[in-house]
């Protein structure tokens, strides 16, 4: 599966709201409760052995590098 979160809109950094799974057919929305902050170019990793989503970094609105890694 491919997971997709943040992202840059066209006059903000995009956030938990914008968190999207493909299956292989359709994009489906996703209602995470804790996420981390707004931010674009986050690197995403499925880990198989334990069936969860990590992230690291990205770039947060200010052009400020992320280093924070989310499970």
């Amino acid at each position: 599966r491919t997971v997709l979160f943040g992202g840059r809109g066209p006059n903000t950094t995009l956030n938990q709201a914008d968190t999207w799974e493909w299956d292989g057919l359709d994009w489906h929305f996703r209602d995470v409760s804790v996420t981390p902050s707004a931010r674009e170019g986050m690197a995403l990793a499925f880990e198989a052995d334990r069936q969860t989503v990590l992230g690291f970094g990205g770039t947060a609105a200010a052009a400020s590098l992320m280093q924070d890694t989310w499970q």
